[in-house]
């Protein structure tokens, strides 16, 4: 971080840090708030996210260099990702949505998936019960719920307009900003009005946000300097990006929604 400070400013910096692995610690107080009214500040946390990002692009790229698939899942490249990061609740949240998730590409069905999520849900639950209360754990659940039955739709939508890897990036954080809407609204009383084109428009950008950072960390810990400036000079245009994207849907017209937390309202944003 520290190293990063002296090339790049603190927000991207911490953009650039937090989107690879959660430290976001440089982040200015309005740059955080900026994030929060804009519905972008699950960039920056250690989320399904950004595990499901790393696994799918990594996916993408055994298919295309013909690594066996049965092969390549059990590789655990979402595994192999999170060994970086510090085995918190909402690390091992992810970890265990994202195994959900490889699980029922190597069964290749896709018929039973939310059975297999209520069930993943419900062991969760026996080994830890205090996550009843967890709104990260629901938050994690209603995004993962979200995926497996709006995603897919979505993404075949998005496909006739874009590139399959973009379009899942796309659908996958429309989907989840969707579903997690009446959770939001039922923590802060708050709805970031404009979560899905946010979303949407910073979600090509986080990849390579997040790839940079990554260079950068590990390049970084070898002490290939050199490779560490690159990255980081390369990830700041996307950074940047997003930032802009953060400040300017925060400062929109009428944003955030604010909204008397009731029964009905909740429903009325479910709906």
């Amino acid at each position: 971080r520290d190293y990063a400070r002296r090339h790049l400013d603190a927000e991207t910096t911490a953009l650039l840090l937090g989107t690879a692995y959660g430290d976001d610690s440089a982040m200015p107080n309005t740059s955080k708030e900026n994030y929060k009214l804009s519905g972008l500040s699950h960039l920056t946390a250690v989320s399904g996210a950004n595990i499901a990002i790393i696994f799918m692009a990594g996916y993408r790229f055994g298919i295309f260099v013909r690594v066996p698939r049965r092969l390549m899942i059990g590789m655990g490249i979402t595994v192999l990702y999170s060994t970086i990061l510090t085995f918190e609740g909402s690390v091992i949240r992810s970890i265990l949505m994202g195994s959900l998730g490889a699980l029922a590409m190597l069964r290749g069905t896709g018929r039973n998936t939310l059975s297999a999520l209520a069930t993943t849900i419900v062991f969760c639950l026996i080994a830890a019960p205090k996550l009843a209360g967890d709104l990260g754990f629901v938050l994690s659940t209603v995004a993962t719920a979200s995926l497996i039955a709006l995603g897919p739709s979505l993404t075949r939508l998005l496909m006739r307009i874009l590139p399959h890897t973009l379009a899942e990036l796309i659908a996958a954080s429309a989907s989840a900003s969707l579903w997690c809407t009446p959770v939001i609204l039922g923590i802060s009383g708050k709805i970031p009005l404009y979560t899905i084109p946010a979303n949407m428009l910073a979600a090509p950008l986080t990849a390579i946000t997040m790839f940079a950072g990554l260079a950068a960390f590990l390049s970084y810990s070898i002490n290939f300097t050199a490779i560490t400036d690159i990255a980081l000079i390369l990830g700041r245009i996307p950074a940047q990006g997003i930032e802009y994207i953060a400040k300017y849907f925060a400062q929109a017209p009428a944003n955030p929604l604010d909204v008397d937390v009731t029964p009905t309202s909740i429903a009325f944003a479910g709906v």
